[in-house]
């Protein structure tokens, strides 16, 4: 029997009981804070880097959860039973020892270290879905809060386009995004995120919005927020957008082809609500029509239907340096971006390039090989044809996005893959528990 086998003893049993009990809503408030400031990493103005809110709630979770009985149980059963993230985080700590090696031997490269991303993936995605395993009772409890973390921060990023105090106040309290200024005025900014990963973000919560459109009646909510967070996502950048047409599309074609009407009907008419009130929010809004909207729409618009045009993609290729493979190239360099001791240069903001980059072409290739595989192991256990679906999909946005920036070393999007995929193994194994007793 395979996923996280539990013993029929009384212990174990009532740890379950526990496990499964209802959360009460300020449990669900609480939970969905801490994740909110665990995916976006939140740093207030004048403090050291070391206490950004992401390594804050790691650390704290790293002491507290061996003096908590039934988190540390289990916590110790994850262990035992999911060899995938092991796997996967065997590999990372051989590939940091190989780039900590590298960082030695070319001591000479200016530029910015890999090290970095290689320990925060380890850190935030190898570490931190076993702690947040524990941490969420099921999938419904740990995706409603990862909605409400996404709605918080796409009221957060209206508010800073909309209104100068709150942009002010922002910038005044917390340290700026790494490539933009909470004043900025021409595209949205939410805290601590911006721009195309802001907008991949979004595309996140859309997804936790469709596995609930699949699995509720009811899901008219669902639907709302996800033309909120799609309508948001383009304040910010057009990535995340189009991936989240892209996702609508799909949806809809898997409601046509189950017939399922009351969902075709309630999609079809929230949706329609939705873009009257964008319409007309637009048409009496001038911010809107020359800033954020008027630029993504422009974006979309060159990238698909102008021949001529340079899109996202073509400037990743023609107007940014991307290193040549070499020998150099291939046993790596120990930097993402920067200038060799050999005079080799490298812009490129492509996740690809930057990895091949920095630990070389053949340990980059093991690296999103040995990814997917584990993503790929992790979601095969899903019986419902339609989660798998919607989980294999994410698996390739992933892969997509990741030619433009290294959003998985920014850690959020496979942190939530993989700790959605084993609490749905969770859930498993307790039917399975509670139907031997």
């Amino acid at each position: 029997m395979n996923g996280y086998i539990f013993k029929a003893d009384s212990n174990i049993a009532l740890n379950k009981k526990k496990v499964i009990a209802k959360r009460t809503l300020g449990s669900y408030l609480f939970r969905t804070i801490i994740l909110f400031f665990y995916l976006f990493e939140v740093q207030v103005i004048n403090t050291s880097s070391l206490f950004s809110s992401r390594k804050i709630i790691f650390v704290s979770f790293c002491i507290l959860i061996p003096f908590m009985s039934r988190q540390l149980h289990e916590f110790r059963i994850f262990l035992q039973k999911d060899k995938y993230i092991k796997e996967l985080c065997a590999l990372q700590i051989i590939i940091i020892i190989y780039a900590y090696f590298l960082s030695l031997y070319w001591s000479n490269k200016a530029g910015s270290s890999m090290m970095p991303y290689l320990i925060s993936f380890l850190l935030y995605v190898c570490i931190g879905v076993p702690l947040f395993y524990v941490f969420f009772k099921d999938t419904n409890e740990f995706l409603n809060c990862l909605i409400g973390a996404c709605v918080l921060q796409a009221i957060i990023t209206i508010l800073q386009y909309t209104s100068l105090d709150f942009r002010i106040f922002l910038h005044s309290t917390f340290v700026d995004v790494h490539n933009t200024s909470y004043l900025k005025t021409g595209r949205a900014v939410g805290l601590s995120a911006g721009g195309a990963t802001l907008s991949l973000y979004f595309f996140v919560g859309m997804l936790a919005c469709v596995y609930f459109i699949f699995l509720k009646k009811n899901n008219s909510i669902y639907l709302f927020i996800y033309g909120l967070l799609l309508v948001t996502s383009i304040l910010a950048g057009t990535t995340g957008f189009i991936m989240g047409i892209v996702l609508l599309v799909l949806l809809l074609y898997r409601l046509v082809l189950k017939v399922q009407v009351k969902k075709i009907v309630n999609f079809l008419l929230i949706g329609t609500i939705l873009l009257i009130i964008f319409f007309q929010f637009y048409h009496n809004d001038s911010i809107l029509r020359t800033n954020a909207f008027e630029n993504s729409f422009n974006k979309i618009w060159e990238q698909f239907f102008e021949e001529e045009s340079i899109g996202t993609l073509e400037h990743i290729a023609y107007n940014q340096i991307t290193a040549p493979i070499s020998a150099e190239t291939i046993v790596g360099t120990s930097i993402y971006k920067g200038t060799t001791v050999n005079g080799t240069v490298s812009t490129s903001d492509s996740g690809y390039v930057r990895t091949y980059f920095g630990i070389g072409l053949i340990a980059a290739i093991i690296f999103y090989i040995n990814v997917f595989i584990q993503m790929y192991k992790e979601m095969r256990f899903t019986t419902d044809k339609n989660i798998r679906w919607l989980l294999l999909f994410y698996i390739i946005s992933i892969f997509i996005t990741e030619y433009k920036e290294p959003f998985i070393f920014k850690c959020v999007m496979p942190f939530v893959f993989f700790l959605w995929c084993v609490l749905l193994r969770k859930e498993t194994d307790i039917k399975e528990f509670q139907e031997l007793n």
